[in-house]
């Protein structure tokens, strides 16, 4: 940071930063390919519907991923105050934010054979077995533990099918029709210009001590490349291009011997991580075998590498790996600009003998969305009667776009009052406004395309190729608007404690509902009106109230060590009475031919505001002199919700309660440099999520403690 003081009217800022974050993680999971296939004794609670336990007819198999993120920023600022008159300031602000993440993933998949194989050429296709899933498990946070019951084959579920099966040595890995090599990269683009025109004048009009004018606008830019990983022989080698032919067979001498030379060569010698969700399965086997081989906490597991080079042998090893990482369908290009202008009156005057102060004012915000999709050029033959819709191969993408704009008038006041020396009354009335992450304003659309070769497909019109299509976003989406009331007291008992108070409401103007909304499409010169399953804002109003509570104290009264202690404790409750609707499984709303709202009734009970607990609180002990500082902090927060993607068409997912402790420590070495180790979680608190309904566990996460160390230098 820069600073520049030509005079002492004029004070100029000039600020930049850049970061670089990589993470990565070589991730072994052991998965069951199909635990809702041919379904038996399933046994859930009368009570709640939840499901205890059940058993499936299903794959093993074990898979490696190697993953990495690589976050770039820059971002600059310019600030510029000028001091016009004595009782007229004029500043400008600009600022410039860039972020680039790339996300890498590569996975590589084997599935297992009952049967160890010994020779290349007998390399056969996968087993499936049958098990029993002990959802819930007893003695364990949440985990569904499986039991190996037999061999499909077996429809007594005879143990002895299983013969020597064991899952812990990769060579019973020859599954031919399950191994797999899929490489994946994301790259999202987020850019924010901002600028702002401030006025602030003093003056002596009665109560109103100062005024407040500006301007202020920014542009958003944010896109997405990549994702896909389906273009087979370049992304995607499944089994049947495992033999060096695109679309080729698993069946082939060249496919089996590299699923057999995978197997063989590229086990890891024993289980990386021995503790593996120790603290979660509280002492239970994490899988059980019936013929008593195999049981414990691990299985096979593989070196990543190898295994690219084992089963691209025919293509040259790993370096056949391409990445589709550029412009597709489901990409996101969307132009997001926001203009706002505000004026504000600070006041200050007494009332019934006690000061009071605060400000009133006002802010309109005009927003502009610009929202991009590609699609892929289409044609259009009829044949009999029936329409076909079938893509152009190899043809550019067309470019549609769709527009949205709002404007909102925004008001607010609040009011401070010095009840005495030690009391201080608070108050504020405002309205609000919420955006949805600038992914939901996702333009791309899936068309439905049929076959020509095959009359079966044809479409009666072609309204049948754009109905109930899926979209990841909508353009057209609004804000949420909301009021606002906050009310608090404040007590500073003494010098050294602060207690505080506040109870605060919000009504929201809308709320996040599926729709089936009509929209125009163009199909190789057609405007064809479809339906597009999406989010919309609805007229539904919803509460939100809460109280919050907080102290303070500092022991500097004490003599020596002691008085470098100090201790700070908040707590919050809150209740809503906001509905999100499950993308796939809740309520919604579809349109008739005439364009007459539909209700449509869902199976999946609505969740609440997106990460609100009803219960949270942090408490804190620190102790601090002029160079070091410690802190050791206590976080706890009940159940909350986190939607299962990024947009508003999330599935519901819950977050179960949550404690965590972290620790901070900070050292000034010299008066410019400072040194800094955070540790998040230390007690390695396991995180546990609720798919749909609560109690339903879908999985639980042991991230263990997270240690940060920094230096910071300033000159």
């Amino acid at each position: 940071m820069l600073q520049w003081q030509p005079n002492d009217r004029i004070d100029v800022m000039l600020d930049f930063q850049q970061s670089e974050r990589d993470q990565k993680e070589l991730r072994q999971d052991l998965q069951f390919g199909g635990t809702q296939n041919n379904l038996r004794d399933v046994v859930s609670n009368p009570r709640t519907g939840l499901l205890e336990s059940f058993v499936a007819d299903t794959d093993i198999r074990s898979k490696t991923t190697d993953f990495v993120r690589f976050e770039e920023y820059e971002g600059a600022g310019l600030n510029i105050a000028w001091q016009a008159t004595d009782a007229l300031e004029v500043s400008f602000d600009a600022a410039f934010a860039d972020t680039r993440r790339v996300e890498t993933d590569v996975e590589v998949r084997l599935a297992a054979n009952e049967v160890l194989i010994t020779e290349p050429d007998r390399v056969s296709s996968r087993e499936e077995f049958w098990v029993r899933f002990d959802v819930n498990a007893p003695g364990t946070d949440g985990l569904t533990l499986p039991t190996v019951l037999s061999t499909d084959g077996s429809s007594s579920r005879d143990p002895a099918s299983l013969l020597d099966f064991d899952i812990n040595d990769p060579r019973y890995f020859t599954a031919r029709d399950r191994a797999q090599v899929r490489a994946r990269q994301q790259i999202r683009e987020h850019t924010i210009d901002a600028f702002r025109l401030d006025l602030s004048w003093d003056t002596d009009l009665g109560f109103v001590s100062n005024l407040e004018g500006g301007v202020r606008f920014s542009s958003l830019e944010y896109r997405t490349f990549g994702g896909n990983r389906n273009r087979a022989g370049f992304s995607l080698y499944d089994d049947e291009d495992l033999d060096g032919v695109p679309h080729g067979s698993s069946n082939t001498p060249e496919a089996r011997v590299v699923v057999f030379n995978a197997a063989n060569n590229c086990g890891q010698g024993s289980f990386p991580e021995p503790g593996f969700l120790s603290e979660s399965r509280g002492g239970n086997d994490l899988i059980t075998f019936a013929h008593g081989i195999g049981t414990g906490t691990g299985w096979a597991t593989f070196d990543h590498g190898c295994l690219l080079d084992e089963l691209l042998a025919n293509y040259g090893g790993r370096s056949a790996i391409g990445f589709q990482n550029g412009i597709q369908t489901n990409s996101i290009d969307l132009t997001e600009d926001v203009t706002a202008f505000y004026l504000q009156a600070n006041y200050e005057s007494r009332m019934s003998g006690r000061p009071v102060r605060g400000n009133f004012g006002v802010r309109v915000v005009q927003t502009d969305v610009d929202s991009i999709g590609y699609r892929t050029p289409l044609t259009v033959t009829q044949e009999e009667g029936l329409y076909f819709v079938e893509e152009v191969p190899g043809a550019e993408y067309e470019k549609v776009l769709q527009t949205n704009s709002y404007t909102e008038l925004l008001p607010s006041l609040t009011f401070i009052m010095d009840l005495n020396d030690d009391w201080v009354f608070r108050a504020g009335v405002f309205r609000g406004l919420s955006r949805p992450d600038p992914h939901s304003y996702g333009n791309s659309r899936s068309i439905n395309t049929n076959d020509s070769d095959d009359p079966d497909s044809g479409y009666a019109s072609l309204e049948d190729a754009v109905h109930g299509i899926s979209s990841p976003g909508n353009p057209k989406l609004q804000a949420l608007p909301s009021w606002n009331v906050d009310v608090s007291v404040e007590w500073y008992a003494n010098e050294d404690t602060l207690l505080a108070a506040g109870v605060y409401w919000k009504q929201f103007q809308g709320a996040f509902e599926n729709a089936y909304q009509p929209e125009d499409i163009l199909i190789d010169g057609n405007v064809v009106t479809g339906s597009v399953r999406t989010t919309q804002v609805s007229d539904d109003k919803s509460d939100l109230a809460g109280l919050e509570v907080t102290a303070t104290h500092s022991f500097d009264y004490l003599p020596g060590f002691l008085g470098g202690f100090g201790a700070k404790f908040s707590y919050n409750y809150a209740d809503s009475d906001f509905e999100f609707e499950d993308g796939h499984g809740g309520d919604g709303t579809a349109y008739d031919a005439d364009g007459n709202p539909v209700r449509l009734l869902g199976l999946l009970p609505p969740a609440g505001l997106w990460g609100l607990s009803r219960h949270t609180s942090a408490t804190q002990l620190y102790w601090q002199n002029d160079r070091f500082s410690a802190q050791a902090i206590f976080k706890a927060r009940s159940r909350y919700f986190q939607g299962f993607s990024r947009d508003t068409t999330a599935r519901v997912r819950y977050v179960d309660d949550y404690k965590t402790l972290d620790l901070r420590l900070r050292y000034d070495m010299t008066d410019s440099i400072e040194l800094s180790l955070e540790g998040i979680n230390v007690l390695g608190e396991p995180r546990i999520d609720f798919r749909a309904l609560v109690g339903e566990v879908v999985q639980t996460l042991e991230y263990g403690p997270r240690i940060f160390a920094g230096v910071r230098a300033r000159f």
